[in-house]
């Protein structure tokens, strides 16, 4: 077996640290709902947790809304913000050990 480049290696750390992280929001997503269940939905200042009730309005069909309103795609441009690069990490759907 050959020996692991270090971009390997990086792979295989941050697949590791993201099946941690998923497994460790799964556990806390649990706990969560255990609390909003256990107050019965209510908001609550505890000992060691506060728990508050936010509701906040929908958000704009803008399609919808352009279609309505006969905007078409280039006078939308010109009110279109600058743009802006990110970056998406994937775990791609093989055996990392290449077994």
């Amino acid at each position: 077996m050959q020996e692991m480049t270090r971009e390997q290696e990086l792979q295989l750390e941050y697949i590791e640290l993201k099946q941690l992280t998923d497994e460790t929001k799964a556990l806390l997503e649990a706990k969560r709902q255990e609390i909003i269940e256990a107050s019965g939905g209510n908001a609550f200042q505890g000992q060691y947790l506060s728990l508050s009730v936010n509701q906040r309005r929908g958000n704009i069909d803008y399609p919808s809304l352009f279609r309505f309103h006969n905007i078409n795609e280039t006078e939308q441009d010109a009110y279109r913000r600058e743009s802006t690069q990110s970056y998406t990490i994937r775990i791609n759907p093989v055996d990392p050990e290449g077994e």
